[in-house]
């Protein structure tokens, strides 16, 4: 077999084993802060924005040592810290000692270990893939890993009712150990110059990525448009959603149909951006902002399951199409040196209003109910791309020559 081939096969099918469990926590976690430890909307926000806070504060280390030593390498040492963590919650709940902060802080060490794995895995891509096969690697990878969107909530609803949300955050702790065991597999190509020696401070490593960040108009802009995104129309349904379903959809295994039709969108659209050849993909990718604007309208109407259903599916399909579109675009136009630190500068950029979003959301539905927060949220999806949408570098086709970078060679034989 190929090594690409081998490479990315080992890489879709890590990603999509601790998937499986992955996503089965945002049903398990609110639905422990509901029934167990008898939380309502603010502590589900507390909970959840936990787990973004500690991606945050840690994404830029993460960027820097996923440039700096082998990504793969950075990736396993990521899920083996995954797994302890998630053993620990689960012991926890199983036997009664959980908290509310308790659980907060387990999952901002969750969110801590994430920061490591998430741009590792970005620099890793254009280490196994040729350049002119990146955007269907990257839609072969969101395709697949897509397919445990469908799968892992289902069976967490499912699940939930019999082992308890302890018993299902056990069974991601065991994915995070099958991840590892499949990546500690990859033999990327690797820079002439041996990762983890000759480097220059961390903080000049984080400042060398902030310039080429600073450098791309289209870059910076998209990443300022998705804060905005995740603070007002993303947080705001992850929240509530699942205190909406417990309320009209029939509880955890109504919310797992919602973010399985999530996923089945996903699929379809990893499944479509294969075939694009699209030479503004970052606008398309922004403008896909725009329908996902249904999601969290159909909730505060309390529209029937099916009609929450059919709203779900079409923001997963935005998600799958911008995650192709835009990770091609970054893969393609930045250098490979620095791959990580633009990763981890794009997540924090993205991210860092999420948690308070989270936080907005919980206090805000205690305060004015939850259908005008989930309509607010609606409201902003369709204004907060626009401004982003007329940036004339954001219009204007991407560069199809490659960006410098330095030259690879194939990691020695093992």
């Amino acid at each position: 077999m190929p090594r690409t081939t081998r490479n990315l096969r080992l890489l879709v099918t890590a990603r999509t084993c601790s998937l499986c469990g992955d996503l089965a926590v945002p049903i398990a976690v609110p639905f422990a802060v509901l029934d167990v430890l008898d939380g309502g909307p603010t502590e589900v926000g507390i909970a959840l924005g936990a787990q973004f806070t500690g991606v945050l504060v840690f994404l830029t280390a993460g960027g820097v040592y996923s440039d700096r030593f082998a990504p793969h390498r950075v990736m396993v040492a990521s899920d083996c810290a995954s797994a302890l963590v998630q053993t620990a919650v689960a012991v926890l709940l199983a036997t009664g000692r959980m908290s509310v902060p308790l659980l907060a802080s387990l999952m901002f060490a969750t969110g801590a270990a994430s920061a490591f794995h998430r741009p590792a895995t970005r620099a890793l891509v254009p280490r196994i893939v040729e350049r002119d096969a990146l955007q269907a690697a990257h839609a072969r990878l969101g395709t697949t890993t897509a397919g445990a969107v469908v799968l892992a909530p289902l069976a967490a609803g499912g699940l939930v009712p019999v082992l308890g949300a302890a018993g299902v955050i056990a069974v991601d702790a065991a994915t995070f150990v099958g991840s590892a065991l499949l990546i500690v597999r990859i033999a990327p190509r690797v820079p002439s110059r041996p990762p983890g020696t000759d480097h220059p401070g961390m903080a000049e490593e984080v400042a060398e990525g902030w310039r080429e960040l600073r450098s791309r108009p289209w870059l910076w802009g998209s990443i300022a448009s998705a804060a905005g995104v995740e603070l007002l129309l993303s947080a705001p349904p992850a929240t509530l959603a699942p205190v909406v379903a417990d309320q009209l959809y029939g509880g955890a295994r109504g919310y797992s149909w919602l973010v399985a039709a999530c996923g089945l969108g996903a699929v379809t659209g990893g499944l479509t951006a294969a075939r694009l050849r699209l030479h503004r993909p970052v606008l398309a990718a922004n403008a896909l902002v725009l329908p996902m604007a249904l999601a969290p309208l159909a909730l505060a109407l309390g529209a029937p399951l099916i009609g929450v259903l059919v709203a779900y599916g079409v923001t997963g399909m935005c998600q799958g199409l911008f995650t192709a579109l835009w990770y091609t675009a970054v893969s393609r136009a930045v250098p490979q040196e620095v791959q990580g630190r633009i990763s981890a500068w794009d997540q924090l950029g993205s991210f860092a209003l999420r948690p308070a979003g989270h936080a907005m959301a919980g206090l805000a539905a205690g305060t004015v109910g939850i259908a005008p927060v989930l309509g607010t949220a609606a409201a902003a999806g369709l204004f907060l791309p626009v401004p982003v949408l007329l940036l004339k570098d954001v219009r204007a086709p991407l560069s199809t020559s490659p960006a410098q970078h330095t030259v690879l060679s194939p990691t020695p034989p093992r």
